[in-house]
């Protein structure tokens, strides 16, 4: 988390936090029979600004759980599930069936170890991230784009994708594995 966000997040918690202990301390001292703990009359300054304090506070609060509110209800819900419906019937794939597919044609490969296949749906499209430790070839570029152009291709003549439906495929954060060569020659 950004330390920004951390801050800002600190600060609302600080300014909130009267909202919280007053009342608890006011219920406390009704309920046991004893006096406020703080004698806040005392103080000018407190009998002039803690209505307004109070009120703006009341006010900030409201809207944060209003946003908050409609944060929930309204949050983007990643597709699990991709449809594709013909005039014929309809297909329901999941995500981790097209990432299972995936990493069982790339264990198949023998470029690549230790694949890790990341899946994201949308409604028109099919993004799929490979990455991994690619091992040493003279020709691993062109061996990664033969491999996208296979998988893009099995994938449309399994599923029977339209047209307009996409597939992207990419190869992401592939680290050449340790190798134990001395330096010293």
């Amino acid at each position: 988390m950004k330390n920004i966000y951390k801050l800002l997040y600190l600060i609302i918690i600080i300014i909130l936090f009267p909202f919280a202990i007053f009342p608890l301390m006011a219920t406390w001292a009704r309920v046991t029979h004893t006096p406020f703990p703080i004698d806040l009359t005392a103080y000018d300054w407190v009998n002039r600004y803690a209505p307004l304090y109070l009120f703006w506070g009341s006010v900030a609060l409201s809207l944060i759980l209003i946003g908050l509110f409609l944060v929930i209800i309204f949050w983007h819900r990643p597709n699990t599930m991709y449809l594709y419906q013909k005039p014929t019937g309809q297909l329901i794939v999941t995500r981790k069936a097209i990432s299972n597919f995936v990493l069982t044609a790339l264990k198949q490969e023998p470029y690549i170890q230790d694949p890790k296949v990341t899946t994201r749906l949308s409604k028109h499209k099919i993004r799929i991230r490979v990455s991994g430790a690619l091992l040493p070839s003279d020709q691993a570029t062109q061996q990664g784009k033969e491999f996208i152009q296979t998988i893009e291709t099995r994938l449309k003549t399994t599923l029977g994708l339209a047209p307009d439906k996409q597939i992207s495929i990419k190869l992401n954060d592939f680290s050449q594995p340790d190798s134990h060569h001395s330096r010293v020659m």
